[in-house]
């Protein structure tokens, strides 16, 4: 039985398959050597996820483990992996290492401790103590960051919801978005050959259920009715009666246009309203895309107040993350400065419409000397052997920053910021990449990527070894 914030109840029956998938994982001799304890934090219809002492990173760690994996769940389990590993926003919640066994398979995640943001809004609505409007600003703004980080990588969530959406105890950032259980690659083939609708009753968007696959847009309109629960603290935005079945959702979503937020709360901005309302069209060429989500709700916050700043996942001895350096220092080390190679200021194009392209019309004519775009004007200061140092050298703030390490190999390491201010100099350890560099590795080149006012930019950094 699932309510409007979308999840199900526990079962006897559950209970007995964790405590056999416990008794298996024990009896791996790979599990018992790396980690111990065991203390359940949630379930799923293919997945555990628990909570144990990681002895070689030295500290607590979540594992998502999975028992009886047929040849299509080894399949499905290898796309998760790749999927998430693809994603380095601090607002997502990061996958470290998978294994593989035969019958069960686990994957290694970072531990986030706090509740999901389905429990808080169900203790603070219980309590009357709804969030402040600055807090869920905050909050959406991570949850949107993590949305348009998955979609510049490619990758398709297919189930936003409150229960997916975590939230750190140290408060930074406010919000972590995971389980990327049913993502799919924008171009891969669809993942639901079986028939099986992917997501859940309460956030599927009207085209999905309709048959057609998930998509940018799809994730947009289940964003939207994960923040309107956000900002309505809890009061889902579809016209549902308490204890409706899976199929009454379904129907609402097709056909029941969305309560406006400002009925629960008039003291909310009218842009915010628009904005959900937007993105809960039924049509999905109407809604705005992740990146437009995010610039409107940045507009929303208060005057003089810089957005959220969550530079990396906070560090521990184990897994040294993040240096911040004082703008304009210059770290010296093992390799040697960089130099511009010829794809400084190519623009690489996002990997996902939010929407499907208007209809065509008559190109207009191209002028004589056209405008080249502009570069991304990130300025590599130095390039360690644990560690590489950057600077924004542009005009304006860069969003959703993404920097690959290249290895002599081919091999790659990456890590994100959320944001990366004008002027501002920043220091990456090794430790704030995934996965992270080894002895060995040795960087051929930089790839940085980010979202300026004018689009998409990536520029290639060439590092050459200084004897």
């Amino acid at each position: 039985m699932t309510d409007g914030l979308g999840a199900a109840e526990d079962t006897p029956a559950a209970a007995t398959v964790v405590d056999a998938l416990h008794r298996l994982c024990l009896a791996d001799l790979v599990w018992a050597e790396r980690y111990r304890g065991w203390e359940e934090l949630g379930r799923g219809g293919s997945a555990r996820v628990v909570r144990v002492f990681s002895r070689s990173a030295g500290e607590d760690v979540a594992l998502k483990v999975f028992l009886h994996l047929s040849e299509d769940d080894v399949r499905r389990f290898q796309r998760e992996v790749h999927n998430a590993q693809r994603l380095a926003s601090p607002c997502v919640v990061r996958t470290f290492s998978p294994f593989l066994r035969d019958g069960f398979a686990w994957i290694e995640m970072e531990l986030v401790d706090g509740p999901n943001l389905r429990h808080e809004l169900e203790r603070r609505q219980a309590e009357g103590t709804p969030f402040s409007l600055a807090e869920m600003l905050e909050i959406a703004s991570c949850i949107v960051r993590a949305v348009e980080s998955a979609h510049e990588h490619g990758v398709i969530h297919r189930d936003i919801k409150p229960a997916n959406v975590l939230l750190p105890g140290g408060g930074a950032p406010r919000a972590k978005l995971g389980d990327f259980g049913v993502s799919r690659l924008a171009e891969s083939t669809r993942a639901t050959a079986t028939g099986l609708l992917p997501g859940t009753p309460q956030f599927v968007a009207p085209e999905v259920i309709d048959g057609r696959a998930a998509d940018a847009a799809s994730d947009v309109y289940s964003l939207c009715l994960t923040l309107h629960l956000l900002f309505s603290n809890g009061r889902h935005a579809l016209p549902v009666p308490a204890g409706a079945t899976p199929a009454q959702w379904l129907r609402a979503q097709g056909v029941e246009p969305p309560i406006a937020i400002r009925q629960h709360d008039s003291s909310l901005p009218e842009a915010l309203e628009s904005l959900l309302l937007q993105g809960l069209a039924k049509d999905p060429a109407c809604r705005p895309s992740a990146a437009e989500v995010l610039a409107r709700l940045v507009a929303l916050e208060s005057p003089g107040r810089a957005p959220t700043l969550a530079l990396a996942r906070a560090a521990s001895p184990a897994r040294a993350a993040l240096i911040v350096s004082v703008a304009g220092g210059v770290l010296i080390g093992a390799f040697a400065g960089a130099r511009w190679s010829a794809g400084v200021g190519e623009e690489r194009a996002p990997a996902v419409s939010a929407s499907p392209p208007p209809a065509a019309t008559p190109a207009a004519p191209a002028p004589a000397n056209p405008t080249p775009a502009p570069e991304l004007r990130v300025r590599v200061s130095a390039i360690a052997a644990d560690r590489v140092s950057f600077e924004n050298g542009g005009e304006g703030v860069l969003h959703a920053v993404r920097v690959d390490l290249v290895g002599e190999s081919g091999a790659r390491c990456s890590a994100g910021l959320d944001r990366l201010g004008e002027g501002e100099d920043v220091t990456l350890g090794f430790g704030a990449f995934e996965p992270p560099p080894g002895d060995a590795f040795r960087v051929r080149a930089i790839e940085i990527s980010a979202r300026t006012s004018s689009g998409l930019r990536t520029l290639a950094v060439n590092a050459e070894r200084r004897q």
